[in-house]
């Protein structure tokens, strides 16, 4: 008991001094604050941690590293969906999702909204995309487990496993009563960038997916556009839709392509006014003015793929076609930290040439198209793809848009009138990619 008593005013001895060195060492606030009052605070840290030591029922649930870590993350869980510190497991996991190229999970990609892990879209192809899983859609059990209180990692990490294995997530919608549980069978989930790049069957218009901004993502976006103009297309279609973003620098690449040299992109904005980042385009491949755009967007579309739509919109360069994007409008970038965490923070907010803000509310379409979850399910059940093309209202509307002159139609369907998110990328400047599972 003394070994543990004397051990416990060790750490906090530690703790408080180093708690009060980097407090005085970095915050510009001390001179004119109350220093007690903040040393006060402290205090209370330490003497919360050391009751919890010596009197929790379970002993290992309260180890000085289980209880530093918890800190942490509770100091930067508190801020923002998107600020996260990540311990070493999981900063693990973060990395090798984009070093392996593939991972096996059910195909979704999330976030921390209103309290609950939240999808904010899904993989083409995947196990949930076929079940019709749907951005929005709150993950509020696994296999039977409440999800309540648990973190993105944790929800992430339940959600991942071997291949064939099979995990039963329940739904929350938020246009249905009911919950929803779907059995979904885990299946490799590889990390595709642009693809299905082709004609349009009984068209000159061509196609393009583009699922996100990662890894040689601006490459494999130009050497598609080269290739629909060898094939000599009269208009593309740039799909967009579950695009949930990623790094800020390809969107100012693939932006690039559409729009002369030095022409502004987005502005990062931080809480500092000299810390204020503008990108603007550079001289690269450049598509052909000539030939019209439309970007197909939705509810999945986020972040990095935002700046590309309200860019290109900003400058009258596409026309945009679905349903409103998911707003998110602020910029991470990631430290590493001692030990093998990391630190996901956010720094900044984006705004592009004309300042409309997206965060928290998303970018409205020129054409609104919204299809029902009948339709996704049916679009996911067809694997031919000129039929699925035929299936799908937003690239029919965006053909008939192009071979109709780029005239928008007099009458359209009602904008959505979907809630707003409460929540929602530096020299560095990177958007880090919403979590993936």
């Amino acid at each position: 008991m003394k070994l543990r008593t004397a051990f416990l005013s060790l750490l906090s001895a530690l703790l408080l001094g180093n708690a009060i060195w980097c407090y005085c060492a970095y915050s510009k606030e001390a001179e004119a604050s109350n220093s007690a009052e903040v040393l006060d605070k402290l205090n209370l840290l330490i003497d919360v941690m050391q009751l919890l030591r010596e009197n929790y029922v379970d002993e290992e649930a309260v180890t000085p590293d289980r209880l530093l870590e918890n800190a942490i993350m509770g100091l930067a869980g508190e801020l923002d969906p998107y600020t996260e510190y990540m311990p070493p497991e999981a900063a693990r996991e973060f990395a090798k999702y984009f070093e392996t190229g593939s991972f096996g999970g059910v195909g979704l990609q999330v976030t921390m909204k209103n309290g609950w892990v939240t999808v904010v879209t899904t993989i083409d192809g995947t196990p949930a995309a076929r079940a019709g899983v749907l951005p929005n859609d709150q993950v509020v059990a696994i296999d039977g487990e409440d999800m309540a209180g648990k973190t993105t990692d944790e929800v992430v990490a339940l959600l991942r496993g071997e291949v064939d294995t099979v995990v039963a997530v329940t739904f929350r919608r938020p246009d249905q009563e009911e919950e929803i549980t779907i059995r979904l069978v885990r299946a490799e989930i590889p990390l595709t960038r642009v693809d299905n790049v082709h004609i349009i069957a009984g068209t000159t218009i061509g196609y393009l997916g583009f699922h996100e901004f990662a890894g040689d993502a601006p490459q494999e976006f130009e050497k598609a556009l080269r290739q629909l103009v060898e094939e000599q297309a009269t208009g593309v279609i740039i799909d967009l839709r579950q695009n949930p973003g990623g790094l800020v620098d390809q969107a100012v690449e693939i932006c690039s392509m559409f729009l002369p040299d030095k022409s502004l992109v987005c502005s990062i904005e931080g809480r500092n006014p000299e810390t204020t980042i503008r990108h603007f385009t550079e001289r690269r491949y450049h598509f052909p003015d000539n030939i019209p755009v439309v970007l197909l967007i939705d509810g999945g579309s986020a972040s990095a793929a935002e700046i590309l739509s309200q860019c290109l919109k900003d400058y009258d360069r596409v026309t945009l076609v679905g349903e409103r994007t998911f707003g998110k409008g602020i910029v991470q970038t990631s430290f590493e930290m001692p030990r093998g965490g990391m630190l996901k923070l956010t720094i900044a907010k984006y705004f592009t040439k004309s300042r409309k803000p997206i965060h928290q509310q998303g970018i409205e379409p020129d054409i609104h198209i919204k299809l029902t979850r009948e339709e996704h399910i049916q679009l996911y059940d067809t694997f031919n793809r000129e039929e699925r093309e035929k299936l799908d209202r937003c690239i029919q509307a965006a053909v008939a848009f192009i071979q109709g002159g780029c005239v928008l139609p007099d009458t359209q369907e009602e904008p959505d009138t979907q809630e707003e998110p409460d929540t929602q990328e530096e020299p560095d400047t990177q958007e880090e990619p919403d979590t993936q599972e």
